[in-house]
C-alpha cells in the first residue's frame, strides 16, 4: 500500500513539474517574435532536447544569414517568476554557449524622489561547455533560483540590462 501511494506522489510531482514549465524552441534565422512552441518541460525533457539539438548545424546556418536569431530554447515558467533560455554564438571551430535568464526587477527612480519602476530584466552568461547549461538547467527547474544565480555569478557576463519589449 505505501508502495502505491509513493508511486503515486512520484507520478503526480512529474505531473505537476511538466504543468509548471513549457519551452519552445527559435531556429536559426527566424524572425523574434518567430517560435515553435513545444508545449510542457520537465529538466528531463530538457536536457534531452538540449543534447539533441543540432547546435553546430544552426549555428553554421546563423553565420551565413545577415539577419535573424540564433537558435535558442527558451523554458517559461508559467508562474511567472523566471525564465531560462540557452543559445549558441561563434563558429563551428568556436563557440559558446549563451545562458540567459529573465526576471522581474526594480529600477530606482530619481533617487528615492520617484517610485521605483519594475521591468523585465535580462542576464546570459558565457559558457564554452554543456555542463554550466546542464547544471543551472537542473536549478531552474527544482525553482532553486539561488543556486542558479550563484552558479549563473561563476561565468562570464553577456548580458545585463532591460529585456526588450
Amino acid at each position: 500500500m505505501i508502495r502505491i501511494i509513493l508511486l503515486s506522489l512520484v507520478v503526480l510531482s512529474e505531473y505537476v513539474a511538466a504543468e509548471s514549465f513549457t519551452f519552445d524552441i527559435q531556429m536559426a534565422g527566424y524572425d523574434h517574435s518567430k517560435y515553435d512552441a513545444k508545449g510542457p518541460a520537465t529538466y528531463e525533457v530538457f536536457l534531452n532536447e538540449f543534447k539533441c539539438f543540432p547546435w553546430l548545424q544552426q549555428l553554421k546556418y546563423r553565420n551565413s544569414m545577415t539577419e535573424g536569431t540564433s537558435a535558442t530554447i527558451s523554458v517559461k515558467d508559467i508562474n511567472g517568476v523566471m525564465d531560462y533560455w540557452v543559445s549558441i554564438a561563434g563558429d563551428e571551430t568556436q563557440h559558446a554557449y549563451i545562458i540567459g535568464i529573465v526576471f522581474t526587477k526594480e529600477i530606482e527612480r530619481l533617487r528615492g524622489f520617484v517610485a521605483p519602476k519594475k521591468v523585465k530584466w535580462v542576464q546570459a552568461y558565457i559558457s564554452e561547455s554543456n555542463v554550466p547549461v546542464e547544471k543551472t538547467a537542473k536549478y531552474y527547474f527544482d525553482s532553486d533560483y539561488a543556486k542558479l544565480t550563484q552558479s549563473l555569478n561563476k561565468l562570464d557576463l553577456f548580458l545585463n540590462q532591460e529585456a526588450p519589449e
